[in-house]
């Protein structure tokens, strides 16, 4: 992770950097953590057979692909009011999930509920 020490990873090289880094800022780790910003999360698994599984991602693609907030590296990734969710087929179930991550609970709950519908809607389409 530090490849102007050593092209590898190297914990106890990267552990010493924080403690270089914390000692510059002259507050303990815990301040710092402080400062950051909660985030919550929820998650839901929409059963879904797996032949519409690609129907469903398509579906979502097709809808969001006009719109720069997308990223499709583990599934569909939609930034969205200042959260995300991702919507990822399950791998080994017959399910696809969604997860979902705001600023507040009930943000959270109410995109990952929006998009399971949607998700649920697109299935019973199909």
């Amino acid at each position: 992770i530090f490849p102007e020490f050593q092209p590898a990873f190297d914990g106890l090289y990267g552990a010493a950097k924080v403690m270089e880094l914390l000692a510059a800022e002259h507050q303990p780790a815990s301040e710092l953590v402080d400062q950051l910003p909660v985030w919550h999360m929820a998650s839901r698994a929409v059963p879904c057979p797996w032949d519409r599984k690609g129907l469903v991602m398509r579906a979502l693609h097709d809808e969001s692909r006009n719109g720069n907030n997308v990223q499709m590296i583990d599934g569909i990734r939609i930034s969205e009011n200042g959260g995300w969710v991702l919507v990822l087929p399950d791998a080994s179930e017959a399910a696809v999930n969604v997860i979902a991550e705001s600023t507040s609970d009930e943000s959270a709950e109410h995109t990952a509920e929006n998009m399971a519908g949607h998700i649920m809607h697109l299935i019973a389409t199909g």
